[in-house]
């Protein structure tokens, strides 16, 4: 299922204020998820987002959005072999969007602030910082440096 909405008031939740942040956090760049199999997800993401904008891969689907952000939709082996064992910690049968991947000024900044407020981070063998689901609320995030894509 996908949920799409309108905000009619964004002046309330697009503040500029709330875009500053200690972590240096100054986008999304990506959100993956797990899918059981490509076609049909390929065929569902096109009618939604257009053809052009949707690529199946040996990895499962990839959604490239007209800001450069990207949804990747991973089948299971991949999901597992991107995000090892923090891979595991969901159901690979369920499908669902289980990892984002932030934009930071400066990972190394963002590696202190996060160290600071006691959360765990490791190194994704991407060169990413990572969170992994258990202090992510069942969310793997990780951290990427603007502009590395």
């Amino acid at each position: 299922h996908v949920v799409v909405l309108e905000h009619l008031t964004p002046e309330l939740i697009r503040r500029p204020e709330f875009l500053i942040h200690p972590n240096g956090c100054t986008g999304v760049d990506e959100v993956c998820g797990i899918i059981p199999e490509a076609a049909s997800v390929a065929a569902r993401m096109a009618a939604l987002f257009g053809p052009g904008a949707v690529a199946t891969t040996d990895a499962g689907v990839r959604i490239t959005l007209p800001t450069r952000q990207r949804v990747e939709l991973l089948l299971p082996g991949p999901y597992r072999k991107r995000f090892g064992a923090n891979g595991e910690f969901t159901d690979a049968t369920v499908p669902r969007l289980g990892a984002m991947t932030l934009r930071v000024e400066d990972l190394a900044r963002t590696g202190d602030v996060l160290d600071g407020n006691g959360v765990r981070v490791t190194e994704s063998d991407r060169g990413r910082l990572r969170v992994g689901p258990a202090e992510g609320l069942g969310t793997i995030i990780e951290f990427t440096a603007s502009g590395a894509g």
